[in-house]
């Protein structure tokens, strides 16, 4: 089954493998609509097929939302291999409580998508920028007081996409949303990343085995499996939010290589 919504895309397989991935719809719009006008019958000609074969026709469209469809399927398919023993036969360190090691007061740390995670770094690090594509306006508070008029949020720098190479290439770590994959954006953000000790990946849509990431200069990834497929599936059909409904069925996890 496949979910559209504002924002998300979801996809659930017939064993219960189940993934979301932004669509940059809703709020988060700012591409123009370019799918085919027969854009459901496309992806329904495809339900019932291999999640790997949905997965490679999503792609073959070109389209945002035929690669957060994507995207969400090939997470779909990893999140039974995102597990704790998987992950120390890599190699690599598997954790479901946040990792901060290696993080330092003296450190630069830049968050590629303005999210949650920016409220987990405030106070951490000596710097903290944040670089975004959408409108600063859509995650912006105006602060009102008797004498005065202020901006949040405190704490931190906030810089659009064309600030993107300046600002990573003089960071000592650098977290990359995970929807970076859908428009396209991934290897051009690791490639600014010259000098950073630590490059992350975070967010539902970096659900991919970690070896993809591991394999493409990453040395840290954030991000959640789901824990109640039937509570997913009844939140892709009823819920507006997709991430608060599924806020209390999914387990967050951190891996470091």
């Amino acid at each position: 089954m496949v979910g559209l919504k504002q924002s998300w895309n979801a996809v659930i397989g017939t064993n219960g493998q189940c993934a979301m991935a932004l669509n940059f719809k809703g709020h988060h719009a700012i591409y123009p609509d370019d799918e085919p006008q027969d854009f459901i019958k496309i992806i329904q000609h495809y339900t019932g097929a291999s999640l790997i074969e949905f997965a490679g026709s999503m792609l073959n469209l070109g389209t945002i939302g035929g690669r957060s469809l994507c995207l969400a399927a090939l997470n779909a398919l990893s999140q039974p291999m995102i597990n704790k023993e998987r992950t120390e036969a890599l190699g690599l360190c598997f954790s479901t409580t946040e990792l901060h090691e290696g993080i330092t007061s003296d450190d630069i740390v830049t968050i590629v998508g303005y999210g949650d995670l920016v409220r987990n770094y405030q106070g951490v690090c000596r710097k903290l920028h944040v670089t975004d594509i959408r409108d600063r306006k859509s995650f912006e508070t105006t602060i009102i007081k008797k004498e005065s008029v202020e901006k949040g949020p405190k704490n931190l720098y906030i810089h659009s996409e064309r600030d993107n190479k300046a600002v990573i290439s003089e960071s000592d770590v650098v977290l990359i949303t995970g929807s970076a994959l859908i428009n396209n954006t991934f290897d051009e953000l690791v490639g600014y990343a010259t000098r950073a000790r630590i490059i992350g990946v975070y967010g539902p849509s970096a659900g991919l085995v970690p070896e993809f990431f591991t394999n493409n200069k990453i040395n840290f990834i954030r991000s959640v499996k789901i824990t109640d497929h039937a509570r997913f599936l009844d939140g892709v059909i009823n819920d507006v939010n997709m991430e608060a409904a599924v806020k209390n069925i999914q387990q967050t996890y951190c891996i470091r290589k």
